[in-house]
């Protein structure tokens, strides 16, 4: 019995939440998304709502590359890397991953003419994760937006 006694206090030190400690912390990666209607709420990356923007140049720039938008039905996909910007059923358009621990910066959305400031910031404290989410220039509540148009 003192021979497990003993070994308790090896046993709790791995077990430890500290930084640095033996534990590895695996942080959520963020998407955005991104839905594009018009002023009465029509979804303009569906092809059969006349006056959609599918004719339209769609690109997302991120650390100074750029990436042309492609099309994915999601099914159970799971994109688990960085694909830059892509339409998602038809329904709204997905932008990532990106690593949640860090600040990003310079994720800008291309639509025609048009240029969308995406970014958000990531304040870490342990395993509690604070974000920060900015689309054009305005402050959100999340990585979901609605551009109108």
């Amino acid at each position: 019995m003192k021979k497990y006694l003993l070994l308790l206090p090896l046993l709790l030190a791995a077990c430890s939440d500290e930084p640095g400690g033996d534990v590895i912390y695996d942080y959520v990666p963020v998407n955005f998304t991104v839905k594009v209607v018009n002023a009465s709420g029509q979804n303009l990356l569906d092809e059969s709502v006349p006056g959609n923007i599918l004719g339209e140049e769609i690109s997302v720039t991120y650390k100074d590359k750029t990436y042309p938008m492609e099309v994915v039905n999601s099914g159970r996909y799971y994109l688990p890397y960085w694909y830059g910007v892509i339409l998602l059923d038809g329904e709204y358009l997905k932008i990532g991953e990106f690593d949640g621990a860090a600040r990003h910066e310079g994720c800008i959305l291309h639509i025609g003419t048009r240029d969308i400031d995406i970014y958000y910031d990531a304040k870490i404290n342990g395993l509690d994760v604070k974000r920060k989410f900015y689309f054009d220039g305005k402050r959100c509540d999340g990585p979901d937006f609605v551009l109108r148009l």
